[in-house]
């Protein structure tokens, strides 16, 4: 089983999803990841044993509920291979969230960081296109979008996956 970790951001960021997908259009582009709310990512998601999923699971959740809100600032777009995220600005309260989480789960689960996580970039994927795909052409054709200035964490959600395939992923919380 596969575990997702995020920041739901759907209700602040959801306004952007017609303009990728109408600039996605144009490119006769696929997005892959079209039907996911958008979140911010906490930490490259993860396996773990099917009989560990329920209790990591509800580890996982706690953790998250025990946060209080705090804001967060996006960056700008990037592009990366198949991938147009919004990068966020670096922040002390993501940075000590992602690292406590990832520490909760190497400590109760076993789960070892992986490599993405030794040098998280917190960011929300926008398009995720299929193999082949550059998603720096779409940087161009989203420059106008309107980025907002903050956004506001104060829910999070998470998702499971059998294979861990970006496009089999099912919100859970």
């Amino acid at each position: 089983m596969f575990i997702f970790t995020g920041i739901d951001l759907d209700s602040q960021l959801n306004y952007l999803k017609p303009f990728i997908h109408s600039a996605a259009d144009r490119l006769s582009y696929t997005n892959v990841l079209e039907s996911l709310p958008c979140h911010c990512s906490l930490r490259i998601s993860f396996e773990i044993d099917d009989d560990k999923a329920t209790t990591a699971v509800m580890a996982i959740k706690e953790f998250l509920l025990s946060q209080k809100p705090f804001k967060i600032e996006p960056d700008k777009l990037e592009a990366n291979g198949k991938i147009l995220w919004l990068k966020m600005k670096d922040n002390e309260k993501l940075t000590e969230l992602h690292t406590n989480l990832c520490a909760m789960l190497e400590e109760k689960f076993n789960v070892p960081l992986a490599e993405y996580d030794k040098c998280f970039v917190f960011h929300s994927t926008l398009f995720y296109g299929k193999e082949g795909t550059d998603a720096s052409a779409l940087i161009e054709a989203a420059s106008s979008l309107p980025l907002p200035k903050e956004l506001i964490v104060e829910s999070f959600m998470m998702g499971i996956s059998p294979t861990g395939a970006p496009d089999d992923y099912t919100i859970i919380e």
